[in-house]
């Protein structure tokens, strides 16, 4: 709205008829800044590129047939995290090392393509006056005025990235992306950041999906009588399991909503989703019987 408002001001038709002394020529070179300002942020890309590299990068984009910005390549990355981290969530970091443009190189992308990928612009970069702590003698410290390399200059910049890998996530998946946090060039929106999550496997629970399975040891008498057991869970709660009768060795029970939480449903207003947990049971056999036990089998079981 600002700019419709400033744009029918200062066009040049328009501007005459209301003032016929007005300088036309005047008016159409700052009718044409406030265009090009205006299409330097006209959209979000190139409100980015005019944050990162200033109006000058912004007005030098280069552009794909379709109008877009060129952006540098997108980065992949990957963190690794056991199946217990992946069951409750956890914080993870990522270090990023990528180059940031100077002032020079925002002045136009021919310091840049000119040179073979090297900024000539960098020489330009002035140096900055800042105040520092300087220590005149023991216990004396004054603050002095000096001359320190700008801030600006083409430079690799080394940044710590915070994410949250969400209860539920999967070996393979996305954990995360960080928008134009890729590589600085000239008059080009910085590519993504794009972090792939390694589950380890776990010595005691396999994934399947959203499902969880693992191995409940049973003696011979339990198989034959009924049990009852206990497993602890990633997060420490007890899941219990009974039995009553005969359960087959290989046999295999289901506890419903004891597997890992569905991605995206923890923490949120609905309630969470769980898939369910299997156990495969195994039955610990005798390595030998007395004969007294032997004779009470013959005379119990039959077959």
């Amino acid at each position: 709205q600002a700019f419709r408002k400033l744009s029918v001001k200062l066009h040049p038709d328009k501007a005459v008829r209301s003032n016929p002394n007005a300088d036309k020529a005047e008016l159409q070179r700052r009718f044409e800044e406030v265009r090009s300002a205006y299409d330097a942020i006209s959209d979000a890309d190139s409100r980015a590129l005019y944050e990162m590299q200033g109006f000058e990068g912004a007005v030098n984009a280069k552009k794909n047939e379709d109008g877009s910005i060129h952006r540098t390549d997108d980065a992949e990355t990957s963190v690794e995290v056991s199946l217990t981290e992946a069951y409750s969530g956890v914080k993870r970091s990522i270090t990023v090392k990528r180059r940031m443009v100077c002032r020079g190189c925002k002045k136009g992308t021919s310091n840049w393509e000119a040179s073979g990928n090297v900024c000539t612009g960098c020489s330009d970069c002035p140096k900055e006056v800042k105040n520092v702590n300087v220590q005149l003698a023991l216990g004396l410290i004054v603050q002095q005025q000096q001359e320190v390399e700008s801030d600006e200059r083409c430079k690799d910049v080394t940044q710590e990235k915070v994410f949250d890998v969400e209860p539920g996530s999967a070996d393979g998946e996305l954990a995360t992306t960080f928008a134009r946090a890729g590589e600085q060039k000239p008059g080009m929106i910085p590519g993504d950041i794009k972090v792939k999550l390694h589950v380890r496997p776990d010595d005691r629970f396999v994934r399947e999906g959203s499902d969880l399975t693992t191995d409940l040891r049973i003696s011979l008498k339990e198989s034959l009588l009924g049990f009852n057991a206990s497993i602890t869970h990633f997060d420490g709660h007890t899941v219990h399991v009974s039995r009553r009768g005969v359960t087959s060795p290989y046999a295999r029970i289901k506890v419903s909503g004891e597997g890992m939480p569905v991605r995206g449903t923890v923490g949120g207003e609905l309630s969470p989703q769980y898939g369910d947990l299997h156990l495969n049971i195994k039955v610990r056999y005798p390595k030998s019987l007395s004969e007294q036990a032997e004779d009470c089998v013959r005379d119990t079981l039959p077959g």
